[in-house]
């Protein structure tokens, strides 16, 4: 298992479709917004081919606040109109700070910071309440505006200017220049000098040859766009050549996350631990505990941590001044590589929340996009200057999977890819062509695959649609693509160009955020359905029958006196008589016909009660099943996450000390051999030093004879005491040598 690993998967467009049926899909109504505020003359002069790059999606001059506060920018001037109430502007008094043709802005996700760049300015707007844009009395609002640093920018080109979420006050600006260097503001600290400056161009690696992490020519940069904490640290870089690279963790120098954010990416990177320990390299082993180490850290700093409040929550504000700066990740392979890209230059990067994953979109210079999903294995790393195993371990870098790629063989002009304002989607501009991609079918299969319900043919197509928005003329420039809602709730999608305002169709409203599972789930935890029993049809025609019925008295007619004599006389009175006869068997017949009608609607009555009943009695035995189910699953849940507890308690113990970090499978075996080698040695020493005491014996009983022979040397000693005395010495020498 590799740590860089972006598992791709590409679905690339076959621009060739949107002639014809994709274009029919969503066509602009030729009505015209009633929004004077937005509308941009018209240059007297045509563009030429080369200009008509200058204004693409990548750079917006429009953003959307609250659904219906539209921001927008002419010149060197910002307005604010808000939609609905009102169809004029206010302007915001920018106290003289913008001094140059606005090229793009940038709305963070708080909405409360602006940020106003061209390829040598950055300013950064307060933006005013909502309440200050409603006052119709006031068209001049002021507003605060710090300008970041013009000397940093004055001999480089601005590449790229997007917002970090993940900082405190979302304030945290990050900006790519020409020179490939990544640099973070923040206006509350420093306007001059950056929070991190990172070189993408220079290598941090010492070994001789090509090196990996180094982005020669960036163009574009992106953070993830879910909501984990994961994707919220993870900064994609995106050079010419087309190749994807990851600064990963990019730090802010306050962090503001959640406690549920810290404590899933504690669980994650335990559980990638787990899995390195077994299978990784000694990289990758040194990066997971270096992971495991600032995790912790922020989980510790969870209690005693200062809070801020945001729109999604209560947040948790974390220091991270002295973490040491990140290292580059990449490039991420491609395999199979698709030989038409090597003769491509990439545009733009963009990323979609796909819910479950990141969408990486990709734009290039001669057409068409890419589409990639990042795996979720991705570790962290920093610069580490004494890191000298780097020399000799190469990290293998996975590669990322190629599914589709496709272009238009009438494509004759650049490609770019910007956010859109609806989920599951962005935007793509494929020369004159305006379109939306939508990542419907990606986000449900990963969907599936995380509740466990994907079905082989469910994985098979994941070919995102495409929606025609609009096909820009000869003399039109695009300048933005957003939304806004009006005061009906309806959400409505408009470009803006350099010739118009144009407003689309709105789209049916569909529930993305249920799956089929979740809505059979809100079904069954819906009140019970009234049943209406079919017997409730009025009877009161049988009720007026029977009272005629009841009433039957067959009378002659009066005064007659005739006797039953075939005469026209008599055949009248019988005619007379027989027509009552008649009306009360008509009436019987009726009477018989509704009762037969009721008996057929209590007899289907009580089919349908007995079929509702067995339904409900299997529904309630299914939701019996579900809760045992959900009840063993709670209880495994539980049993686990006290398993997880117990881990991290004690693993945070061991980390307290370096003596305690876990050794791997090598080192306990080095350890083990050493330990064997000192008691070897401890036995051998002891074994010396007994020898040593006995040669001293020996040494001093040699002696002792030695004296005695010198004072006995006129004494007649036996032989056989000298033979006794000759062989102590020769055997003292053998223990001597």
């Amino acid at each position: 298992m590799s740590s860089l690993g972006l598992v791709l998967l590409v679905v690339v467009v076959d621009l060739s479709m949107l002639v014809g049926p994709v274009s029919s899909r969503l066509v602009p109504l030729v009505l015209e917004l009633d929004m004077m505020t937005l509308r941009v003359p018209t240059s007297s002069t045509k563009p030429s081919s080369s200009s008509s790059t200058t204004a693409s999606i990548k750079h917006s001059k429009t953003v959307t606040r609250k659904g219906d506060e539209v921001f927008f920018a002419i010149n060197s001037t910002i307005r604010v109109s808000k939609v609905g109430s009102s169809t004029s502007y206010k302007l915001l008094d920018l106290q003289n700070k913008i001094k140059f043709t606005i090229k793009g802005i940038k709305l963070n996700s708080s909405g409360n910071l602006l940020a106003v760049y061209n390829e040598h300015n950055v300013v950064i707007v307060s933006l005013p309440t909502s309440s200050s844009i409603a006052n119709k009395e006031q068209t001049l609002i002021s507003v605060r505006s710090f300008v970041i640093s013009q000397e940093v920018y004055a001999d480089t080109e601005i590449l790229e200017v997007i917002w970090n979420k993940a900082s405190r006050y979302d304030s945290n600006l990050v900006i790519l220049s020409s020179d490939g260097v990544v640099r973070s503001f923040d206006p509350r600290f420093s306007l001059e000098t950056p929070e991190l400056a990172y070189d993408l161009t220079s290598s941090r690696l010492r070994n001789v040859g090509l090196n990996n992490d180094v982005s020669e020519n960036p163009v574009s940069i992106s953070f993830g766009a879910t909501d984990s904490l994961c994707s919220m640290l993870t900064l994609y870089v995106l050079d010419r050549e087309g190749d994807v690279f990851a600064l990963y963790p990019f730090l802010p120098r306050e962090l503001s996350a959640s406690k549920d954010q810290v404590e899933e990416l504690l669980n994650t990177t335990v559980v990638l631990a787990k899995d390195i320990e077994t299978n990784g390299g000694v990289l990758e082993k040194s990066n997971v505990v270096n992971q495991l180490r600032f995790v912790v850290s922020l989980w510790n700093q969870v209690n005693s941590s200062e809070r801020e409040i945001r729109a999604t929550g209560t947040n948790h504000v974390f220091k991270c001044e002295d973490i040491v700066s990140t290292s580059l990740q990449g490039p991420f392979a491609i395999s199979p590589y698709p030989e038409a890209l090597y003769e491509k230059s990439a545009t733009s990067l963009t990323i979609v929340d796909c819910e479950y994953t990141d969408a990486l979109a990709i734009g290039f210079e001669e057409g068409g996009y890419l589409l990639l999903v990042p795996s979720s294995e991705l570790l962290m790393k920093w610069d580490d200057e004494y890191n000298y195993e780097e020399e000799e371990t190469q990290q293998e870098i996975p590669g990322l999977s190629v599914i589709e790629y496709g272009t238009s063989k009438n494509d004759q002009g650049q490609s770019f890819v910007a956010p859109s304002t609806d989920a599951l989607s962005f935007v793509l501009q494929s020369g004159q062509q305006i379109l939306k991609v939508d990542l419907t079918k990606l986000h449900n299969l990963y969907q599936q695959e995380f509740k466990g319900t994907l079905a082989q043919e469910d994985s098979d197509d994941v070919t995102p649609k495409l929606f025609s928005l609009y096909k820009l003329q000869s003399n039109e420039q695009v300048e933005a693509v957003s939304s806004f809602v009006d005061e009906f709730n309806t959400k409505t999608t408009f470009i803006v160009t350099t010739a118009k305002v144009k407003s689309l169709a709105p789209e049916p409203k569909v529930d993305l955020s249920l799956s089929e599972s979740q809505e059979q789930m809100q079904q069954e935890s819906a009140p019970p359905k009234v049943y209406q029993p079919q017997l409730g049809v009025p009877s009161f025609e049988i009720q007026s029958l029977m009272k005629q019925i009841k009433s039957l008295d067959i009378k002659s007619p009066a005064d007659s006196r005739s006797k039953l004599q075939p005469t026209e006389t008599v055949l009248t009175e019988l005619n007379q008589i027989t027509s009552q006869v008649s009306s009360n068997l008509i009436n019987y017949h009726k009477v018989g016909i509704q009762m037969n009608y009721k008996l057929s609607k209590q007899k289907a009555e009580f089919e349908r009660q007995i079929k509702e009943t067995n339904d409900m009695t299997e529904k309630l035995q299914s939701l019996e099943s579900a809760k045992s189910s959900n009840t063993k699953s709670i209880a495994s849940y539980i049993e686990k996450q006290n398993e997880l507890d117990e881990r991290l308690s004690k693993l945070n113990e061991s980390l307290k000390t370096v003596s305690d970090i876990p050794l791997s499978t090598e080192e306990k075996k080095w350890f083990k051999e050493i330990a064997e080698t000192a008691r070897n040695f401890n036995k051998y020493a002891q074994q010396t030093e007994q020898w040593r005491k006995q040669l001293q014996y020996i040494k001093k009983l040699l002696d002792d004879k030695k004296k005695l022979i010198h004072k006995t040397a006129n004494v007649d000693v036996p032989d056989s005491q000298f033979e006794l005395l000759n062989s102590q010495m020769s055997d003292a020498k053998k223990y001597l040598k």
